[in-house]
């Protein structure tokens, strides 16, 4: 057996993913080098777009909603309906 699979890989903590770089998706934040954890206030922005969603409204609505509400993306600016649509997949 290879020496790179000698070595069980370490467990990473409970709902977090293996992190391999480029940009962060939104609703994740980086701790560590090696993964990405849960960004709590930024899955709540996600939960609500999935919600609005499910209750049949369009993704110019959804945008248009969370900067109502005073929800804005990461880089700043508004949210637009193509975001909201990769967002929600």
């Amino acid at each position: 057996m290879p020496a790179a699979f000698a070595v069980p890989p370490p467990t990473l903590p409970p709902g977090c993913r293996w992190y391999v770089g480029g940009r962060v998706p939104y609703g994740w934040r980086r701790d560590n080098p090696d993964f990405i954890s849960p960004e709590p206030g930024e899955r709540e922005v996600i939960a609500l777009a999935k919600a609005l969603r499910q209750q049949g409204a369009t993704y110019r609505q959804i945008s248009e909603t969370l900067v109502e509400r005073g929800h804005h993306p990461r880089l700043g600016g508004d949210w637009n309906p193509a975001q909201i649509m990769r967002l929600l997949r």
